[in-house]
C-alpha cells in the first residue's frame, strides 16, 4: 500500500467515525472535499463492494452499499478481518 491511500484511508475512517459531514471535516483537517470524494469511491472500488472503517482499536466496521453495517468487536487486526470479509463476499 503506498503512503497517499494509506494516508487516505486514515482520514476516510477518522471522518466516518467523527460524525461530521465530509465537508465539515475536510474544512477542519485542511482537505479537499473532492480528493476526499475519489478516494472513499476508489478504495470502495478496491475493497470489493465494500468500505472497511476502523473505529478504535479493537473494532472494524463494514459497510455495503445496500447501507448494511456490520460491525465486530474486539478484533485482533482490523486488516486480518477485512481480508476475511472481502473473501466471503
Amino acid at each position: 500500500m503506498d503512503l497517499r491511500q494509506q494516508h487516505w484511508e486514515e482520514h476516510i475512517s477518522k471522518q466516518t467515525g467523527s460524525g461530521l459531514s465530509v465537508i465539515k471535516y475536510c474544512e477542519r483537517e485542511g482537505l479537499m472535499v473532492d480528493q476526499m470524494a475519489y478516494w472513499k469511491k476508489r478504495l470502495k472500488k478496491q475493497a470489493g463492494n465494500f468500505l472497511p472503517v476502523v473505529r478504535g482499536e479493537n473494532i472494524i466496521e463494514l459497510e455495503f452499499p445496500s447501507g448494511i453495517k456490520v460491525k465486530l468487536k474486539n478484533a485482533k487486526s482490523a486488516e486480518i478481518l477485512e481480508l476475511k470479509a472481502a473473501l466471503l463476499c
